[in-house]
């Protein structure tokens, strides 16, 4: 179902009665990425292969320290980096459970250099 292009998306804030109830197809969602490792030269490389997917990348936190839980020490090892991307693209969020196995996917690909990605939408 899509929303019809000549209508604009109603504010929720401003609904009458009439559109409560009223089921309407899910708005866009920025797809925001956030990248873990050890290893601050494989944010690169899979941000280039996100790139191949996910199309151009328009946010790019700073690369940061990790160290708020042990909770990946035993696979990923001491001293964890961390970074966000989000992508120029909107998504539909339909779309979430593909992107997941996608990424998850690439985090395979990159699991003896241990890296992991984590998906999710973000209200644009």
């Amino acid at each position: 179902m899509e929303w019809p292009k000549n209508r604009p998306i109603p504010d929720p804030r401003s609904l009458t009665p009439e559109f409560h109830g009223r089921p309407y197809p899910p708005q866009p969602v920025k797809l925001l990425i956030a990248l873990l490792s050890a290893d601050p030269t494989l944010f690169t490389t899979a941000v280039t292969q996100l790139q191949k997917s996910y199309g151009p990348v328009d946010l790019e936190s700073n690369v940061f320290p990790w160290n708020t839980t042990d909770y990946y020490r035993e696979e990923m090892g001491e001293n964890l980096l961390r970074t966000f991307v989000g992508f120029e693209c909107l998504i539909s969020p339909e779309d979430l459970a593909r992107v997941k196995l996608e990424t998850n996917a690439l985090d395979w690909s990159f699991f003896f250099r241990r890296f992991t990605l984590f998906s999710s939408p973000s209200q644009p």
